[in-house]
């Protein structure tokens, strides 16, 4: 679940991931 341009096409994994 790591994944750049998931992150930056999602914020909300970002949010998710990093609690």
């Amino acid at each position: 679940m790591i994944s750049p341009p998931s992150l930056s096409a999602r914020p909300a994994i970002k949010r998710f991931q990093f609690g």
